[in-house]
């Protein structure tokens, strides 16, 4: 997930909640290629909701999303903005 702040800040309070898997999304196991774009938005709406707000903590508002279909890193990336 893109976010409107690269670095987390404060880091203190990113490093005391957890900072590894803020961004992340992960897809369902078995899911097909072409559900991966909503499994990650609907990801990014939970990730909101479980905090209750339109930002993620230390991080901002999502700008968009980067999903990375290959383990060698092929990615594609997409903007909300």
């Amino acid at each position: 997930m893109l976010t409107k702040q690269v670095r987390p800040h404060p880091l203190s309070i990113a490093a005391m909640i957890g900072i590894a898997e803020r961004k992340r999304v992960d897809f369902t196991p078995g899911s097909a290629p072409v559900t991966y774009l909503r499994e990650a938005l609907n990801g990014v709406e939970q990730k909101l909701k479980r905090w209750g707000h339109s930002q993620l903590p230390c991080f901002g508002k999502p700008t968009g999303i980067i999903m990375c279909l290959a383990p060698l890193g092929c990615a594609i990336e997409t903007s909300f903005l």
